[in-house]
């Protein structure tokens, strides 16, 4: 895939939905790229069924550390990216990307193993169907409210809102799937 951004343009915090790997090439411009494992995802305020964080960077500071206490337990590689160089990125690598200039970028995704990209074609077909087409459940009020709850929450509450989503993901998935499926027919 091929990535091209203007200068103070920014992706929000995620790891990739289809759990792949990364070889990330910048071709022009330089960026700044802020990593964090996936252990930290109880730190960076993960949202549910999608890979997603309810930090944003572009934020100042204060508001990051006021609104996102635990924000400060999770360790962040802070990497200037400039032309010529590549990144490596292994599945479920929280990143954020920051342009600082003009950017060209391409970006090689692949799977170690099979049963990997079969879990991922899975969580992808699954995240668009969920968020980006017909029907776009991740703008409802209900799913904010419950993403809200979820990210902020610690001990039982946390244990019940993992169950809850488990079960959703298994009752939504054939939706999802099926609401992407009919999306791509029709629009051929």
């Amino acid at each position: 895939m091929f990535f091209f951004a203007g200068p103070g343009t920014s992706t929000s915090l995620h790891y990739d939905r289809e759990l792949n790997c990364n070889l990330h090439l910048a071709l022009h411009g330089s960026k700044r790229i802020l990593l964090f494992k996936y252990d930290d995802s109880e730190n960076l305020y993960k949202t549910p069924l999608v890979s997603n964080s309810l930090i944003r960077f572009s934020d100042d500071l204060d508001s990051r550390a006021a609104g996102f206490p635990r924000l400060h337990n999770a360790t962040c590689y802070d990497v200037d990216l400039k032309p010529g160089e590549m990144l490596y990125m292994p599945k479920r690598c929280w990143h954020y990307i920051e342009y600082a200039e003009p950017s060209a970028s391409a970006t090689f995704g692949y799977y170690p193993r099979k049963p990997d990209q079969l879990l991922g074609r899975a969580s992808g077909l699954f995240y668009l169907g969920f968020t980006e087409h017909m029907l776009r459940w991740n703008h409802s009020h209900i799913y904010r409210r419950f993403a809200s709850a979820y990210a902020h929450a610690t001990g039982t509450k946390k244990v019940l809102l993992v169950a809850m989503e488990k079960a959703a993901f298994i009752a939504l998935f054939p939706l999802c799937a099926f609401g992407f499926l009919v999306y791509q027919a029709f629009r051929r």
